[in-house]
């Protein structure tokens, strides 16, 4: 390949390394948006087994009340 000026070989030799900076600037975000997805899906289900145990945890609440007259005998809920 030939080139008229130094100029156009410098060109040439720019723009191939702004394509190679912006080629992994997209698998970086890429990878990194993956990862974050991965984090979100553990993160809802981690949400999702808390509310099940909150709401057990009340049911246990509410029956404890109505089998012990009214009060909850139980000391973590009070």
């Amino acid at each position: 390949m030939k080139f008229e000026t130094p100029l156009a070989l410098r060109g040439l030799l720019r723009s191939m390394l702004l394509r190679m900076v912006l080629a992994h600037m997209v698998l970086l975000h890429g990878m990194l948006l993956g990862m974050m997805l991965r984090v979100l899906l553990h993160v809802m289900m981690l949400t999702g087994v808390v509310t099940v145990m909150l709401a057990v945890m009340l049911l246990v609440r509410a029956i404890a009340g109505r089998l012990g007259g009214g009060r909850c005998r139980l000391r973590s809920f009070g």
